[in-house]
């Protein structure tokens, strides 16, 4: 007959077809730089938020036809795009586009002046 199972001997979660589940706690997303999904990064940390790293990579794909890159690249290069292809739109209005805030689109540009302009793509 087998014991009930404890904190040290419980699987943190069992996977099923169509199941949710709460894998991380807000304390540990704190830490967190990014969330993956099947092996596959979904979420990216950007600031004090996270992008959704797919978003991001269809918005390349059809936009760029470059399919890659960092998400502090990614963030600048659609950025940049989306500001030459439309010109009257605010900046708050193309980081809505791309799923992120205007302080976020800011902490890519810090963090690409950082590692020296355009010499970002090896960033997370």
């Amino acid at each position: 007959m087998e014991s009930e199972p404890t904190a040290e001997t419980a699987p943190i979660a069992v996977r099923r077809r169509w199941w949710r589940l709460l894998a991380a706690s807000a304390e540990e997303l704190r830490d967190a730089v990014a969330i993956a999904q099947d092996g596959q990064t979904v979420w990216r940390r950007l600031g004090n938020g996270f992008v959704d790293n797919r978003l991001l990579e269809a918005a390349d794909r059809k936009w760029l036809e470059h399919g890659g890159g960092s998400g502090v690249g990614l963030v600048l290069k659609l950025d940049a795009w989306l500001a030459r292809v439309h010109p009257s739109k605010s900046l708050e209005e193309r980081c809505s586009t791309l799923g992120i805030t205007p302080s976020m689109r800011d902490v890519a540009a810090l963090a690409a002046d950082e590692a020296g302009g355009e010499e970002y793509e090896g960033l997370a």
